[in-house]
């Protein structure tokens, strides 16, 4: 037995069987794991918030996130396992960084268990983890540090993602200056196309390498418009997309994963 703990997206609904997460959350085998979810606002500012949800900060919320995951984890009777998207990702990034650093331990002494974890979309992503091959990039919120080495990652990063994706040098890397260019996609404090535009008449290496803002504007592009046949846009895609060299989708394909390697 092992306890499942989701942690939504901004401004997702909140529920264990709701949204990305949830996607994945049931189709579990029910008499092979528990359920919850991490209790934390789920917001970027303004953005997510309402029903039920304050407006918080990024990296209020992200803490917040944290230190509930680090509550449950340590309550919990069974070994851990974590569902993330989109911002969840991060709050799951910032707890296995400080699992690892031993910021949490059991009564016993030893660090919190976390067996495995599933993050979808994950703005921290880090250069390399993906469970699809051939994986460039990282992601576009930052590259998280060191996570307990018994701790299985599966990273399902659609390469067309810009959220998980970006490439290291990508120009929308520096939207919003100081400010984390994950939050100013998510907030659209202004036009990103018209950022972009801006960054590239100041920036003399853009005359030699050109290549690297059509890539910023499409990747742009992906998250921020939907694509008029599926409704879907790159960031949204895990649940209703195949992923690569399968017929499941992205969502579908990790639910099997989980129960064919936790599910006894």
């Amino acid at each position: 037995m092992r306890s499942i703990f989701t942690v939504r997206g901004t401004g997702n609904e909140r529920g264990v069987f709701k949204g990305m997460t949830g996607a994945v959350a049931k189709k579990l085998d029910p008499n092979a794991f528990e359920f919850g979810e991490c209790i934390y606002p789920a917001t970027i500012g303004r953005i997510g918030s309402g029903q039920g949800n304050p407006p918080v900060d990024l990296d209020r919320c992200v803490e917040i996130g944290v230190q509930d995951l680090a509550r449950q984890v340590k309550a919990s009777k069974y070994p851990a396992g974590l569902i993330s998207y989109s911002l969840g990702g991060i709050v799951v990034s910032r707890f296995l960084e400080r699992v690892e650093a031993g910021e949490w331990l059991n009564d016993n002494g030893s660090k919190l268990q976390v067996d495995f974890v599933v993050n979808i979309a994950n703005p921290a992503r880090a250069p390399g983890d993906s469970v699809i091959p051939v994986m460039n990039g990282y992601g576009l919120h930052s590259s998280h540090g060191r996570w307990p080495a018994n701790t299985v990652v599966l990273e399902l990063a659609n390469p067309n993602d810009i959220i998980c994706s970006a490439a290291r040098f990508s120009p929308a890397r520096k939207i919003a200056g100081a400010l984390s260019p994950f939050s100013a996609l998510e907030q659209r404090k202004s036009d990103p196309f018209a950022d972009l535009r801006k960054i590239q008449s100041e920036d003399w290496w853009a005359r030699l390498t050109p290549g690297r803002y059509v890539e910023a504007a499409i990747g742009l592009g992906g998250y921020l418009l939907p694509n008029p046949r599926t409704g879907t846009t790159e960031h949204t895609l895990y649940s209703t997309a195949p992923i690569p060299g399968s017929h499941l989708t992205w969502t579908d394909w990790a639910a099997a994963e989980i129960n064919r390697r936790w599910a006894r």
